[in-house]
């Protein structure tokens, strides 16, 4: 936060969050010499940076509003968000459950423009004292108490912000002492130091390849053989219905025409819905929203490049620009989906019989195919009593 040209404020946002140091722990925690070890042991890992979507805090971040996690999954591997935290891998064996709170900002053009500026999580010894009485969901009383915290928090940041400006204000019209206050060489020079400092162009090459170096996030573990085993069962079941289906259609219906059923996007689905079932871009929602909108635009830009219509773009641009357009559409509307992603480029840069389906192609394979691996997928998913799918709809 810096000041503006006409006195007021300019908020500059960070891309990353870094711990602050500052914490607290009940007594009831630290009297447990056990507990006690494992929270400074997991409070010694400050240098830790997140991204938007990293870690317990990150995930906050991302979400921007309170975000409940149920520890004991990301102990048993099932959400693999949390498991490649370091900080977090030190405290799943004390606390069974975390409670984040992205605090938000604007820059005073309304709620459109709020910012998330900070993290606090709270971590407690049991995810049960946060829900109801059906597991898994938080109760009521739960999430009044994060919205009042989450309101808290912004409105004590922005107090703290206000106050700042209302000193800097009143300084600024207290009347100067015809003698100026003697200053100490070393405070000069330090002063000095740091206006040269603040004038100084940040490296921005040195801090470029910086980022190449990673950001000490530490690789996913290797998941249980019981999860694995779930997995092999979805991707199985899910992959083995749609080319049955294929199958069936063809030879019965369609005269051994072939048929576009199983195509290679839904390989990339399974991987989603049945390794990582708890990540946001394998909700439904998601998965049938992202399909349709990258179909719908290869489909349009074809248009645009196929000689039976208006062949203006040519086709070696056109296989760029469909899936550019696509994943830029899916990032607009919030439904961003990697499988997805292929579909356009797999319909601009298909074959004759691809494309003589035209706005079939959304409903054949499309809908078609992602409704029956959702369907699986809700199956073989909640089968598991470590697994809840999904997280919205």
């Amino acid at each position: 936060k810096s000041g503006g040209e006409d006195g007021g404020c300019t908020f500059r946002y960070e891309h990353f969050l870094q711990h602050s140091g500052a914490f607290y722990a009940s007594p009831a925690v630290m009297d447990d010499p056990d507990l006690k070890n494992k929270v400074q042991s997991f409070m010694n890992v400050n240098s830790r940076t997140y991204l938007e979507g990293q870690g317990v805090e990150g995930l906050a971040w991302e979400r921007g509003e309170a975000d409940f996690r149920d520890l004991a999954q990301a102990k048993a591997g099932e959400d693999p968000e949390l498991c490649s935290d370091p900080r977090c891998a030190l405290v799943l064996d004390a606390f069974g459950g975390s409670l984040s709170f992205p605090i938000r900002l604007n820059d005073g053009q309304g709620r459109q423009h709020e910012h998330v500026v900070g993290v606090l999580v709270l971590y407690t010894l049991s995810f049960e004292g946060l829900n109801n009485t059906s597991p898994g969901c938080v109760s009521a009383s739960s999430r009044d108490f994060a919205r009042y915290v989450q309101d808290s928090l912004s409105l004590a940041v922005q107090l703290h912000y206000a106050q700042m400006e209302w000193e800097k204000t009143m300084a600024s019209i207290i009347v100067q002492q015809p003698f100026p206050k003697q200053v100490s060489p070393r405070s000069a020079s330090a002063s000095s130091a740091d206006a040269q400092e603040n004038l100084s162009p940040s490296p921005f090459f040195v801090t470029f390849f910086k980022k190449m170096r990673g950001q000490k996030a530490s690789p996913p573990k290797p998941n249980s053989a019981e999860f694995c085993f779930v997995t092999f069962v979805g991707c199985f079941l899910s992959l083995l219905a749609l080319s049955g289906a294929d199958d069936a259609l063809r030879r019965h219906i369609f005269n051994n025409e072939e048929m576009l059923l199983l195509i290679g996007s839904f390989g990339a689905l399974a991987t989603l819905l049945f390794a990582a079932p708890v990540a946001p871009l394998a909700q439904p929602r998601i998965v049938v929203g992202g399909h349709i909108i990258s179909a719908a635009v290869g489909i349009i830009v074809d248009y645009l490049t196929n000689d039976k219509f208006v062949a203006i773009i040519p086709q070696w641009v056109a296989n760029a620009l469909a899936p550019a357009l696509a994943i830029t559409l899916m990032a607009a509307t919030g439904l961003t989906h990697p499988p997805a992603g292929a579909c356009s480029l797999m319909y601009i840069s298909g074959n004759a019989r691809i494309k003589s389906l035209g706005w079939l192609f959304i409903v054949v394979p499309i809908i078609t195919g992602s409704l029956m691996m959702l369907g699986v997928a809700l199956l073989v998913n909640n089968l598991s009593k470590h697994r809840k799918y999904p997280l919205f709809w």
